[in-house]
């Protein structure tokens, strides 16, 4: 018999009262506001990955059937077993959205949800965190730190908005070749880059310190200014002088540090040690640091594109060869 245990095997992903947000293609993220407060996790799955590992297994039973068991299960009169596998075909086809997808789960799974949120959605709690002012959470320390996010938050904003009155002063220069202005214009983008780095690490490093309710809580702010950080980029790659028709080239990314200590080296190297550990990585601000410290930016570039197992075998092979 087919092993139509789909919910069952994703059911032990999620709990009651939660909240799934689509935070890029098919990947969600799933916040538990019961479990929050006692594990201080924001667990990250990928949802469509699973149904279509549970596809794959599903379709391979079908392929391996008899002509009469294929008649059979196709049979609209055997009625229980018909439903099952239509209900199968229905839930694992790649057109199910994956908020459709956690709605059938949670619902077959009798698990009681509040909101299922997807795309540029803006869950309802974001909202109601919102409107109740400055001090929207019982705890002092989660109202602390949801001050101190909201603090950044206006800091950036402000110094975005002068960065990119800076970026908008510079000429739009093209030339066959490099010139005195050319050279000029481009340190000045170079200089203004590696601020705007800055502001983007500031960022994360304060939403990760952040507990997932607080998380919660500034979503629509956090998604906002990285989008504008986003945006501030694409202009200064707009305003590169362009040399003989194109654009200057960008410049090289960061050399690993070559005067890390043995103490920094071992704090690094265990930073994704654990990371290479965990079984809903993230790749954070911290990570991203241990990486261009460690093997310099170029590497990151490469490693952050990458998925998570063709990750762990980056960083163990480069560990190896650098860092015996």
């Amino acid at each position: 018999m087919a092993d139509t245990s789909l919910f069952s095997r994703l059911r032990r992903l999620f709990s009651t009262d939660v909240i799934i947000r689509n935070v890029g293609g098919d990947q969600l993220k799933v916040f538990d506001v019961n479990k929050a407060q006692q594990t201080g996790d924001l667990e990250t799955n990928s949802l469509v990955d699973s149904r279509d590992q549970e596809n794959i297994r599903f379709t391979n039973w079908l392929n391996s059937l008899t002509p009469a068991q294929t008649a059979y299960l196709n049979d609209p009169n055997n009625v229980n077993i018909y439903k099952i596998i239509n209900d199968m075909k229905t839930n694992l086809s790649k057109n199910t959205t994956p908020a459709e997808l956690a709605m059938k789960l949670f619902k077959e799974s009798n698990i009681p949800f509040k909101e299922i949120t997807q795309g540029n959605q803006v869950p309802t709690l974001t909202t109601q965190i919102r409107e109740r002012g400055a001090k929207p959470f019982k705890s002092d320390t989660d109202n602390k730190k949801y001050q101190e996010y909201q603090d950044v938050y206006t800091n950036v904003t402000s110094k975005l908005s002068q960065i990119n009155t800076e970026v908008e002063a510079l000429p739009d220069l093209i030339s066959p070749t490099p010139t005195a202005q050319t050279q000029q214009v481009q340190q000045k983008l170079d200089d203004i880059g590696l601020r705007l780095n800055n502001l983007e690490t500031t960022v994360k490093q304060k939403y990760d310190e952040l507990n997932p309710i607080v998380k919660v809580g500034v979503l629509e702010e956090n998604e906002k200014i990285l989008n504008r950080i986003r945006g501030v980029r694409t202009n200064i790659n707009e305003k590169l002088p362009k040399i003989g028709g194109a654009p200057a080239p960008a410049p090289a990314p960061a050399p690993r540090d070559p005067t890390l200590t043995p103490v920094q080296i071992r704090k690094y190297k265990r930073v994704l040690e654990v990371y290479m550990g965990k079984k809903r990585p993230q790749y954070t601000s911290k990570i991203q640091e241990a990486i261009v410290r460690l093997f310099g930016g170029e590497a990151h570039n490469t490693i952050a594109a990458l998925p998570f197992e063709k990750q762990k075998e980056y960083i163990s092979r480069e560990l190896r060869e650098n860092y015996p």
